[in-house]
C-alpha cells in the first residue's frame, strides 16, 4: 500500500517490501536460469554504479557516501531488492561508527531503520536530529511518515503542519492530507489532495499524490474515482512497486483477479508481488496457484529462521486467506498491530477476529479506530459484522 511514507521516496528514501531468499537449489544443467537480474544497461543501475565508484574513490568524504546511500535505498524500494539497502548500510558503516556521527549519516541510518521496520530506532534518531535542527525538513517529513505508521496521528499531523512554508506545497499538501484522512477528516483530506494534484509537480510527486488519492477514494466507497486515479498514476510509472501492490489490492478486493495477475506479471522474486499473485491465482483456480502458495510459505519460513519478523502483516494475510488458519492469522495480526497501525493492519485484525469467531479480540483496534474517528468504509463494514457476531 502506498502509505504517505512515499514522501520519503521523493527524497530518495522509503521502505516497502523485502523479498525472502529462495530455497537452496542445485541446477541439473548449465542451461537452467537461476535468476533474472536487472539488465546491466539499466540507466538507474548505471547511475548507482557511478555513485558507488565515486564513494569508493573518496572514502574520507561523506557526500559521495550519502549520495550513493540515498539512491541505493530508493532503488531497493522501487525494485523490491533489499540487497541495495544492504549496500547502503555498508557504505555508511564507517561514518556511523564514529564518536560523533555526522547528521547526514544519522539521517540515512534512520531511513534504513525505517526500511527494516525498526520504527522505534528510526524515531529515536529523528527526534534527536530535530532537537538540534528543527528546520530539517527531510527529517521532519520522514518522522511524519514513521509516526503515522506507528499510529501517532497527532504527531504526524504536527510534523506535516511544521513543513508548511519549508517545502514545496506539492509535498506539504499530500503529507497533510494523509494525516487528515487518518484522523477521520476524509473530506478535508480529499480537498487538500485536490490542491496538490492541481499544482505543477515532478512525476515522482504527482505519482505520490495520485496514489494517495486513489487509496483514499477506494477506502471511502468511490471505486470509479479510484480507478481513474490509479490508471493516471500507472501512466507515470507502471513499475513502481508500492503503486502496483496498491492497485493489485484494489483489483483483488473487486474480484478482478485476472486483471490483478496481468498487472503483477510473473516476477515472483519480490514477496509483495508473490503474495498477491498467489491470492489472485487461488481465487481463479489457476494451475500454478498451489506452487505460488508453497513458495510464499517457504519464504515466510526462511524469514522466521532469520529472526525477521518485519512482515507480520503479509504473513497474517497469507495465513488467513491462503492457509485458512484464522486463529494463527489473528495472532500475527495482533502482533503486527503493536508495531504498525495503518488501514491494512486494522483490517487484518478485524477480518481475522471475524473468521476466528473472536470478536472481542478486535476490541483494541476498534477502540483505536473510534478514537481516530476513522471513516474507512471497509473497516466500518467489518466492525458491523463483528457487532453481529457478538
Amino acid at each position: 500500500m502506498a502509505r504517505f511514507g512515499r514522501a520519503a521516496a521523493l527524497l530518495g528514501l522509503v521502505a516497502f517490501a523485502r523479498p525472502g531468499l529462495a530455497a537452496p537449489f542445485i541446477p541439473s544443467d548449465d542451461e537452467t536460469v537461476l535468476e533474472t537480474l536487472t539488465p546491466p544497461g539499466d540507466p538507474a543501475l548505471q547511475h548507482l554504479r557511478a555513485l558507488a565508484a565515486a564513494a569508493r574513490a573518496a572514502p574520507e568524504e561523506l557526500a559521495p557516501a550519502i549520495a550513493y546511500a540515498r539512491r541505493a535505498v530508493e532503488f531497493a524500494r522501487h525494485n523490491g531488492d533489499p540487497r541495495y539497502a544492504g549496500y547502503a548500510e555498508a557504505v555508511l558503516r564507517p561514518w556511523l561508527g564514529r564518536t560523533e556521527v555526522p547528521p547526514a549519516a544519522a539521517f540515512m541510518d534512520a531511513v534504513l531503520r525505517q526500511y527494516r521496520h525498526d520504527f522505534t530506532g528510526a524515531l529515536v534518531i529523528l527526534d534527536t536530529l530535530l532537537i538540534v535542527a528543527p528546520n530539517n525538513a527531510e527529517a521532519r517529513l520522514v518522522r511524519a511518515t514513521v509516526r503515522q505508521v506507528v499510529g501517532d496521528i497527532a504527531g504526524a499531523a504536527a510534523d506535516c503542519a511544521a513543513l508548511s512554508g519549508r517545502v514545496d506545497l506539492a509535498i506539504a499538501a499530500p503529507c497533510r492530507a494523509a494525516a487528515l484522512e487518518a484522523a477521520g477528516n476524509s473530506g478535508q483530506a480529499a480537498k487538500t489532495l485536490a490542491i496538490a494534484l492541481a499544482l505543477p509537480a515532478p512525476p515522482e510527486l504527482r505519482l505520490w499524490a495520485l496514489t494517495l488519492a486513489a487509496e483514499q477514494a477506494a477506502r471511502h466507497g468511490d471505486p470509479a474515482q479510484a480507478e481513474v486515479l490509479y490508471r493516471e498514476a500507472l501512466a507515470i510509472d507502471a513499475g513502481d512497486l508500492a503503486l502496483v501492490s496498491s492497485y493489485a489490492d484494489f483489483l483483488l478486493d473487486a474480484g478482478r483477479n485476472r486483471e490483478a495477475r496481468d498487472l503483477l506479471g510473473s516476477d515472483t522474486r519480490i514477496d509483495a508481488i508473490l503474495l498477491r499473485l498467489a491470492l489472485a491465482a487461488r481465487a481463479e483456480g489457476d494451475s500454478d496457484a498451489e506452487a505460488l502458495v508453497q513458495t510464499q510459505e517457504e519464504r515466510f519460513a526462511e524469514a522466521r529462521l532469520r529472526g525477521d519478523a518485519s512482515h507480520r502483516r503479509e504473513e497474517a494475510r497469507f495465513e488467513l486467506h491462503l492457509q485458512g488458519d484464522a486463529a494463527g492469522a489473528l495472532a500475527l495480526a495482533l502482533q503486527n498491530w503493536q508495531i504498525q497501525r495503518e488501514p491494512w493492519d486494522a483490517r487484518l485484525v478485524l477480518e481475522a477476529a471475524l473468521a476466528a469467531h473472536r470478536p472481542e479480540a478486535a476490541a483494541p483496534v476498534r477502540d483505536w479506530l473510534a478514537a481516530q474517528h476513522n471513516d474507512d468504509t471497509e473497516l466500518a463494514r467489518l466492525s458491523a459484522a463483528l457487532d453481529g457476531a457478538s
